[in-house]
């Protein structure tokens, strides 16, 4: 997901959570600025650097999950250390800035 597709689906969140589900106006506006001040996605960041981060911190990263559950994981367990890992290193960065 690029800035463009980030930056629109936090616009959409934001309509979404005030006009289906009347959220309170302190989420809204946590997420307006994020939109408005925060980098969401930087470019700079590889999907082969995220993944070498994600085998260094958890072994076996690459493995397919095994029968007896004892090796790998999961798709949606490595779809969540994924999206941890960059959701770290997005927040280092935008700390930088």
């Amino acid at each position: 997901m690029n800035n463009i597709e980030c930056a629109n689906f936090l616009s959409w969140l934001c309509n979404r959570l005030q006009n289906k589900y009347h959220e309170d106006e302190d989420i809204i506006n946590k997420i307006k600025y994020i939109l408005d001040n925060k980098k969401v996605v930087d470019d700079r960041i590889s999907v082969k650097f995220i993944g070498a981060l994600c085998n260094k911190y958890y072994p076996g990263f690459e493995l397919e999950q095994t029968p007896d559950l004892k090796m790998g994981y999961s798709n949606e367990e490595k779809q969540e250390i994924y999206n941890l890992i960059s959701s770290v290193v997005i927040d280092t960065i935008n700390n930088q800035t």
